[in-house]
């Protein structure tokens, strides 16, 4: 959830690591980058770089939910992660994993640090997840429902080898 995965917005606040390697983690600027057509960031930060090169160690059987957030700002990003940052993990697992989805929440819930407090969106797009379409294991139906991912209102989604949906 809210995965910074290539860049973490440099805000200035007190929070933020002033010396050592984290530090340099704090490199990104709100609407600086884009993805290009593949899903690939256009700017690669070192930490991307280091994802990149360990993304064969990625299990291919994990299913990922990718949650980010818009504060709807102009900012593109949930004030601490830009939309661009979460959504380049999609590059390094595609092909790669069983199972890989976004969602997106917007508005002042989507903030980063209050993502997962009492936002009905995200409460229901990770139970969903967790516990509905993926682990019916009482059943012989099948594991994927396309209707509940419409319902989820996923940006995209991917199963291993062949893309699903994308808005």
């Amino acid at each position: 959830m809210a995965g910074p995965y290539n860049g973490i917005i440099n805000n200035g606040k007190q929070n933020q690591p002033l010396t050592g390697p984290l530090a340099k983690l704090w490199d990104d600027q709100p609407n600086s980058n884009r993805l290009l057509k593949n899903g690939r960031p256009e700017i690669i930060h070192p930490e991307y770089q280091m994802l990149n090169q360990l993304k064969k160690r990625i299990p291919r059987q994990i299913r990922i939910l990718n949650i980010y957030g818009d504060l709807n700002d102009g900012s593109n990003s949930d004030g601490v992660v830009t939309t661009e940052s979460a959504l380049s993990l999609g590059y390094l697992v595609k092909g790669r994993v069983n199972y890989y989805q976004t969602f997106k929440t917007t508005g002042p819930e989507a903030q980063h640090s209050e993502m997962h407090n009492h936002n009905l969106a995200v409460d229901r797009a990770l139970t969903n997840f967790l516990w509905g379409k993926h682990y019916n294991m009482s059943s012989n139906a099948p594991k994927y429902n396309p209707m509940l991912d419409k319902m989820m209102n996923p940006g995209m989604a991917f199963k291993h080898g062949h893309q699903l949906e994308t808005r």
